[in-house]
């Protein structure tokens, strides 16, 4: 399929660093607590166009801090999207964004945290290379193939059921909305429960014009995480609300709702592997050809670089449908604990 296309090289990639790190180690080692703490699934947002002007869900661990009273996850993610319906919307952007996102421990079993971020919109450079990987493997181009469609163009436009125009014209590199958010972890882990929390993130309407919305979105989440060993799974479920539904003449879903599934495994003490899955309900609300939900996956891998900082890498690639999701996502990113 053409949505896990570049899933084989990352992997190849993977486990060329992992056995060159490990030391000759060939059977894994329970990791201790501290270790386990750093290791989990990469939080990473939609990163469709559209999406991104409004909440979304991100996997994540359920258990709050603990081993550390701060982390700073500091992320770079670079997505490529060519979408189209004829005769009702084109998407076809390039989008990098730089995140930091600091997270403190108040108590034992809440945290709080801030995330912002710096984002480019616009025709970007990654068309080319991924139409010729399509071309080199008979994977096909779809969309990217269409006559009228140029290489590293910026187009993200359309017409909604009344006949009225949408489109986001604005290119470069601005502020996204700042997130404030705090989690509240009600079930403690032990041998037979799970890890189970409350995550509530508000969306401030603080980005430049058409990169956000004029009022402010909220997310409230569920999170449940458990683990036995050097293996750890993962499971989420979330509600979004936007008081703000228009942006350039688009109209967006005023309710939505998200699930994840996750699963993470450690090997030679300082590397993981983690997969999860990522679905979400529609976005738009004034097309009705526009798909009614949105899947992804991610295939991350982490390793411990010093005792603060460990290094993220992440793919994401869209299973279904291919007309209303990013088509391929890279990050990569530091997790810092303090102190």
């Amino acid at each position: 399929m053409r949505s896990f296309s570049l899933f084989f090289p990352f992997l190849l990639g993977v486990l060329i660093v992992a056995v060159a790190d490990s030391e000759a180690q060939t059977l894994p080692t329970v990791a201790d607590p501290d270790t386990r703490s750093r290791f989990g699934l990469v939080p990473l947002g939609e990163q469709f166009t559209l999406a991104m002007l409004h909440t979304s869900l991100r996997p994540r661990e359920a258990k709050v801090l603990k081993e550390r009273p701060f982390r700073l996850r500091s992320s770079f993610v670079w997505s490529n999207t060519a979408n189209r319906k004829r005769g009702h919307y084109l998407v076809d952007a390039e989008t990098r964004t730089l995140e930091f996102e600091l997270d403190a421990r108040v108590s034992e079993r809440f945290e709080i945290g801030i995330r912002v971020p710096l984002v480019y919109r616009g025709g970007g450079v990654l068309d080319s290379p991924i139409y010729r990987w399509h071309e080199v493997f008979g994977l096909p181009q779809e969309t990217r193939d269409d006559d009228d469609i140029k290489h590293d163009e910026h187009r993200v436009g359309g017409r909604n059921d009344d006949g009225s125009r949408f489109d986001l014209r604005r290119q470069g590199t601005y502020f996204g909305d700042i997130t404030l958010a705090g989690q509240y972890q009600f079930l403690e882990e032990d041998d037979s429960l799970p890890a189970l929390s409350l995550r509530t993130e508000v969306q401030l309407p603080s980005s430049a014009e058409e990169f956000g919305q004029d009022k402010a979105d909220v997310q409230v989440a569920m999170l449940i995480a458990k683990g036995r060993s050097n293996w750890r799974m993962f499971g989420g479920l979330a509600y979004m609300h936007a008081l703000d539904t228009v942006e350039s003449g688009l109209r967006f879903m005023r309710h939505r709702g998200a699930a994840f599934l996750g699963a993470r495994y450690i090997f030679a003490e300082k590397n993981a592997l983690s997969c999860a899955l990522l679905a979400s309900t529609q976005i738009l609300a004034g097309v009705s050809q526009f798909p009614k939900y949105a899947v992804y996956t991610d295939f991350a891998y982490q390793r411990i670089l010093s005792e603060r900082h460990t290094l993220e890498l992440v793919l994401r690639e869209n299973p279904a449908p291919d007309e209303g999701t990013a088509d391929v996502s890279f990050l990569i990113g530091l997790q810092s604990v303090f102190p």
